[in-house]
């Protein structure tokens, strides 16, 4: 069983590709709602509504600070990370900055399917 642990190591180490300022709150605004739409894709219908405002809520903010703090760090992360390490992990042909939506998406999948994989390992040593 995969444990809020073991997810939020994994997204750790999915943010880790990049160069993020992960002393922010940023950058725990980000993982929470990786984390989030990890647990629920329900939250991939309405990011504005409910994810932002879950969080919002969680830090005693308002959901226009977190989508603007996410929004700041993802512009500070594409301008200091190389540009061949986003375009490798977001399998992208042509550089471009993907929408905050979009990146976290991306790399809820990642971790879903990283953590399926270790899943898929104990179960065959076991």
């Amino acid at each position: 069983m995969t444990t809020t642990t073991d997810i939020y190591n994994q997204v750790v180490i999915e943010l880790g590709y990049f160069k993020f300022h992960r002393n922010c709150m940023a950058y725990q605004y980000l993982t929470d709602a990786i984390i989030l739409v990890y647990k629920n894709n329900a939250y991939i219908k309405n990011f504005n509504g409910s994810l932002y405002v879950h969080i919002a809520k969680k830090y005693h903010t308002k959901p226009e600070n977190v989508l603007w703090s996410i929004s700041k760090l993802l512009n500070t992360m594409y301008m200091n990370t190389d540009e061949k390490v986003v375009k490798q992990y977001l399998k992208l042909y042509y550089y471009e900055k993907p929408s905050p939506k979009a990146f976290i998406i991306y790399v809820s999948k990642r971790v879903n399917q990283k953590l399926l994989d270790k899943q898929k390992k104990l179960t065959k040593i076991s």
